[in-house]
């Protein structure tokens, strides 16, 4: 693992209000790939990565203008790394019972995770404020929903816990997330790129417009029996 890619995730966590950046996003998923691939394999790498963070801000404090108050990365590291992927389970508990936290907690997740957080803002201490808030922001997405839902006559509002946050496996830019889908995205995407352009025009796709995929980590069927 390159110091200089934890330095570099390190200035992001300190200097943005949040806005996406592919080089940061790129490098969390570069130190990850490289945490997952090494004989020491840790069981959580989110929370290792975290502390690997935290102890290479300690040692760049004073060290630079950068980093010469680095109050804004340490609280984004405790959040991001730590308190938000706990609350995230913890508010899904029933919707993603049946995912494990290796699988949702991917790189991309984590930059979504980060950006989120950073752009609740200070006083960072505001612990409860900034982890809702950031939930609320990540939580974006509805997609299905139970036909007996679709079908009834009165107009039903998603509850809070039905809307969920995408698992990106892939972001403009930035490339394709390690993990287990990584060969079968790169191979698709290689095969959508030799694609014949007027098979591609036919079917509305644009590949050059193709800015996130991404995976719906709810069950398919949740009313079977496995997932109840």
């Amino acid at each position: 693992m390159f110091p200089t890619d934890l330095d570099e995730i390190l200035s992001y966590l300190n200097l943005s209000s949040g806005v996406p950046d592919a080089r940061f996003q790129a490098k969390l998923n570069r130190v990850i790939q490289q945490m997952e691939a090494s004989p020491q394999r840790p069981p959580r790498p989110w929370q290792t990565l975290g502390k690997l963070l935290l102890e290479r801000l300690a040692s760049l404090a004073g060290g630079s203008a950068v980093f010469r108050q680095s109050e804004q990365a340490e609280a984004v590291i405790e959040l991001a790394f730590h308190r938000l992927p706990d609350a995230y389970r913890d508010w899904h508990r029933d919707l993603l019972r049946h995912q494990r936290p290796e699988d949702l907690f991917r790189p991309f997740f984590l930059a979504r995770a980060c950006e989120a957080v950073l752009r609740q803002g200070p006083p960072w201490n505001e612990t409860d404020r900034i982890l809702d808030a950031s939930l609320s922001q990540l939580n974006n997405f509805i997609g299905h929903r139970p036909v007996a839902v679709l079908r009834t006559p009165q107009r039903v509002e998603p509850y809070p816990h039905e809307w969920v946050a995408p698992v990106p496996l892939y972001l403009r830019e930035a490339g394709v997330a390690t993990g287990r889908y990584r060969e079968l995205i790169e191979q698709t995407l290689q095969i959508l790129a030799a694609t014949d352009p007027e098979i591609r025009e036919q079917a509305y796709f644009d590949l050059d417009m193709l800015d996130e995929l991404a995976f719906d980590p709810r069950a398919y069927d949740f009313d079977h029996p496995v997932n109840n």
